[in-house]
């Protein structure tokens, strides 16, 4: 699949000269310099954009600028995008030591920049200078935490009571947090000029490794294929990294000028999984590798007119599974089972010895009871789907694994022309012209038993499936997407005017069925669709009679069906207005922003299960990719205020209308009513509500900021709309979980000769769930039937820096200490409907469980979650070395 899509595109090489992006002005673009997140306990961009008014970032890492969905916001790299299409998060991991600026822009933004409908974030990557410049930064850390939720149960032991049922369970259990289990990061950069053609050529380079075992643990108690593990701690949300961007400048002459910039980057890791704590090698490992290359080219035509070109290409892969051999498989014993009446004593016999071999033919032959094991001494590999079910109730597994694998490929490439007017007397005009191919490739299937002859092989064998069935799809889709937009800044005495108009064109390569209620081109439900040329048979005829009838007729092929029942859908477009005011006076600054914003959906809405192949008794869910833009208007009036003693007043107040969102449609019947699936649709309509609030105080030796934001989310599905009536029954309420009430950020910073000390701190109120009565809950009954969700308890959040500074010679080296979660607050991301826990629950209450010698571990633990909580503390201590 891969090597179909280089095909596709051709050789990897990309050209873009789009030059950095300015801020459009003071008082609607939040723009950190380097030398402001020098010193703040930061270590990767999220952290900064965390710190931001109106920047929430999720437990995910999804950042949500205003109440915006996840995908919503627009990634750029020195005004090139970079959003992933298929996820919406950002295509590239870049670290701190190759950024120089970091602008984000809430609400408002140029029509420059598209397919984003709640904010944008620019990235201004470093370059280099006119001398030699260097820093290189290492750091060791570990989380510190005495809390017991992280604890994992080392030893259970059963205490038999006075009744004979009456068995208690005692547990032993450790903190792993209180071992070492060290984060290490090493980073640096470098920039030189180039002596080449002595015209300024100049090189930068920066890199970064970093690794983290993480904070969630479990114990290898079990393998995945059953047998006792070493009982050893294993780390189960680990993470590493590697990331590598360069830069070089080529000014041609004094009014052309050139650069290429290369970024790579490549991320292993897993997901805790609940059920795996005590198997946890049957979790699935996660690799993505992304590659970009940008080369930027700037013609100043004349001095009022600028002429840019730009030509860019992006590869991402992304993998997961648990063994990259699908078909890796475990080696089998034999246990024979004693039998007294053919004088056999039980014994395991292996199949590579040949007497073994011969034996095994004779306990065949006389029908004598044996079981296929797996052999322990063999080699790892897939195991029967059936041994990852757990041994008891409300117990972890001690066997199997995840059985899917799934490999990802996304190629975009990007071509575009901008042409900039300035010096129009009171004007500035911009134009351009934008077209963007992606190249989507997917391959995704469910390992499964091999089959001979209509019964399972044993000992168990693993296939991929065929093509034709719901557990294999591969897919390549090839899509374009095109842009055109014009501007005009026009500054006045004290006024500005903004006017931009921006139209996008969408043609997504998929198909829609022809009859909806006959959607799978794998297996028809109508005899129209089954056979060439079908007529139905007069009358009534018996059902031996309709066989013979049916023989008559060829069957059609794959080809033939999708040719039948499937049609193109057509190219969607979307023209987008935008005009901002703003005025200023001294040092009072006013604007009005109103604007029409549109994106895709996320790729995976289009593409999930594109054959729509359905399966009896399955969660049928079917992309579409006849969806339309998803738009969002933007009203935003803000105000900025500077007053003596370098003392900043700003504010804003916003409303956004969220149009045609995608949700899950209503079930979809097909001919045979034990079938039906549901479809991703455009039916979901909101409306964000808020405003934010901050101040900052600047002086010679600290500096404060405090920023708070009110947010309301509101959903509503129109009456008519055709998803109304199963929407009403079983409400989504997707923007509860973006929505955060209230929300306060603040920085305080304190420089006393070489020592920095700052402290950050974030409130935000609790994520909203559903609170549902559970089962043997009784104080849930008097909730009521019109809104039964509620949020989560507040979350707040301290970090800290202490840096100290040393300057000898030419050469400054910083001694830092960082601390996340300063307090190790408990913050909970998710929790147990009913109860709003994430350690108990009402529907399981273990005092009330009776005790089962194979459940893994106790009741109790199963119920604990700790990855239901944020972090905890975290310390980190290193050095960082400048060459000014």
């Amino acid at each position: 699949m891969k090597r179909r899509l280089i095909m596709i595109f051709g050789i990897f090489f990309c050209f873009c000269i789009m030059q950095p992006a300015d801020c459009l002005g003071e008082y609607d673009c939040l723009s950190i310099q380097l030398k402001e997140f020098t010193h703040l306990p930061v270590d990767n961009l999220f952290d900064i954009l965390g710190l931001q008014p109106g920047v929430f970032i999720t437990p995910s890492g999804t950042v949500s600028l205003l109440g915006g969905f996840r995908g919503d916001t627009g990634y750029f790299i020195n005004g090139v995008p970079v959003t992933d299409g298929y996820s919406g998060e950002m295509g590239l991991s870049l670290d701190l030591a190759s950024i120089k600026e970091i602008q984000v822009y809430p609400a408002s933004f140029d029509v420059e920049y598209g397919n984003s409908t709640s904010g944008i974030v620019n990235i201004i990557t470093q370059r280099g200078q006119s001398k030699i410049q260097f820093s290189g930064k290492l750091y060791f850390g570990d989380y510190f935490s005495g809390d017991k939720i992280y604890n994992v149960v080392n030893k259970v032991t059963p205490v038999q009571g006075p009744g004979e049922n009456d068995v208690k369970v005692e547990a032993e259990s450790e903190n792993p947090l209180a071992a070492l289990n060290p984060a290490v990061n090493f980073e640096f950069n470098f920039g030189s000029p180039i002596k080449l053609f002595n015209k300024g050529e100049k090189f930068f380079m920066s890199g970064r490794y970093y690794s983290n075992s993480g904070y969630l643990y479990g114990r290898q108690w079990y393998t995945p294929q059953g047998h006792p593990g070493n009982s050893q701690l294993v780390a189960m949300n680990p993470l590493r990294k590697f990331s590598l961007y360069a830069n070089s400048q080529w000014p041609f002459c004094s009014h052309v000028k050139a650069s290429h910039s290369i970024f790579l980057d490549a991320l292993e890791w897993q997901h805790y999984i609940h059920n795996y704590k005590y198997n946890p090698d049957g979790r699935k490992k996660q690799y993505s590798a992304s590659l970009m290359n940008i080369v930027s080219l700037e013609w100043a035509i004349t001095p009022s007119v600028i002429l840019g070109s730009s030509f860019s290409e992006r590869v991402q892969k992304t993998q997961s599974y648990v063994y990259k051999d699908p078909l890796a498989k475990s080696d089998y014993l034999v246990r024979v089972e004693p039998d007294s009446a053919a004088g056999i004593e039980g014994r395991i016999i292996d199949l590579n010895n040949s007497e073994d071999a011969e034996f095994f033919e004779y306990v065949k032959d006389q029908r004598i009871r044996y079981t296929w094991i797996i052999d322990p001494n063999g080699p790892a590999g897939y195991v029967d789907p059936d041994s990852a079910y757990a041994p008891a109730p409300y117990s972890f597994l001690n066997s199997g694994m995840d059985m899917e694998h799934f490999t990802r490929i996304l190629i975009d490439y990007r071509l575009a022309q901008q042409l900039t007017f300035t010096n129009l007397k009171n004007n500035t005009i911009k134009c351009g012209y934008e077209l963007k191919k992606y190249g989507l490739g997917i391959e995704q299937f469910t390992i499964r038993p091999a089959y001979q002859d209509g019964e399972q092989i044993t000992p168990f064998r693993p296939t991929i499936p065929a093509s034709s069935t719901p557990q294999y799809n591969e897919h390549i889709h090839i899509l374009s997407e095109q842009s055109a937009f014009l501007s005009d800044k026009i500054s006045l005495q004290n006024i500005t005017i903004y006017l931009g108009l921006r139209y996008d064109h969408f043609d997504a390569d998929g198909a829609i069925p022809v009859d909806p209620h006959d959607p799978s081109i794998y297996s028809p439900l109508t005899y129209k669709y089954m056979y060439k040329d079908w007529i139905p048979p007069a009358g009534e005829p018996s059902p031996q009679e309709f066989i013979e009838y049916q023989s008559k007729f060829v069957e059609t092929t794959v080809a033939e069906r999708r040719a039948m029942m499937q049609k193109k859908v057509s190219p969607k477009s979307v023209v987008s207005p935008r005009i901002r005011l703003s005025y200023s006076t001294g040092n009072t600054f006013v604007h009005f922003a109103f604007g029409r914003y549109a994106k895709i959906p996320l790729l995976g809405y289009f593409y999930t299960n594109p054959d729509y192949k359905l399966s009896y008794g399955g969660n049928n869910i079917f992309g579409n990719p006849d969806l339309q833009y998803q738009k969002t208007t933007v009203m935003e009036l803000g105000f900025r205020k500077n007053f003596e003693k370098s003392i900043q007043l700003y504010g804003s107040i916003y409303k956004k209308d969220m149009d045609v969102f995608v949700e899950l449609g209503p079930i979809v019947q097909t001919v045979n009513p034990a079938l039906g699936y549901r479809q991703f649709v455009n039916n979901t309509l909101s409306t964000i509500k808020g405003g934010l609030l901050g101040i900052s105080l600047q002086n010679r030796s600290f500096d404060t900021q405090l920023a708070y934001t009110f947010e309301r989310a509101e959903v509503s599905i129109p009456a008519d709309d055709p998803t109304y009536s199963y929407l009403s029954v079983h409400p989504q309420m997707p923007m509860q979980n973006r929505g955060l009430r209230h929300s306060m950020n603040g920085i305080f910073r304190y420089t006393m000769k070489s020592w920095y000390f700052t402290v950050t701190g974030r409130y935000y109120t609790g994520g909203s769930y559903s609170l549902i009565p559970e089962s043997g809950s009784t104080s849930g009954n008097d909730l009521g039937s019109d809104d039964t969700f509620t949020n989560l308890a507040p979350i707040t959040l301290f970090n800290l820096k202490i840096s100290k500074l040393l300057s000898l010679g030419n050469v400054n080296v910083q001694f830092f200490l960082q601390v996340y979660n300063l307090f190790d607050s408990r913050g909970m991301i998710n929790a147990y409907t009913g109860t709003g826990s994430a350690q108990y629950t009402k529907t399981i209450q273990p005092q009330r469980i009776p005790y089962h010698p194979a459940r893994i571990s106790t009741v109790e633990d199963y119920v604990n979650r700790p990855d239901w909580y944020i972090a905890p503390r975290q310390v980190l201590a290193g050095f960082e070395v400048k060459l000014d």
